[in-house]
């Protein structure tokens, strides 16, 4: 891994009130990438959170959510 990783327990995560929290690149040891995600709501379990892929994928098992970043900045027009 390159870049500025952090451990995921330092990941921001929605602030009392929100439904997600910021985007950011989260990386997944199962198959080895950065993956865009945002901490939300567990629809299987309503009381927890989980991490989510910003498409239609289902939750990452947080056991091999490792480390995050946060997403590189946009490009100069």
């Amino acid at each position: 891994m390159s870049g500025n990783w952090q451990p995921i327990n330092t990941a921001p995560k929605n602030e009392a009130g929100q439904m997600f929290g910021p985007t950011i690149l989260i990386y997944y040891r199962v198959d080895d990438l950065p993956w865009p995600s945002y901490w939300g709501p567990n629809l299987s379990a309503p009381a927890e959170g989980c991490w989510l892929s910003c498409d239609e994928n289902p939750p990452f098992d947080e056991d091999y959510v490792t480390h995050w970043q946060p997403l590189p900045s946009a490009p100069d027009a």
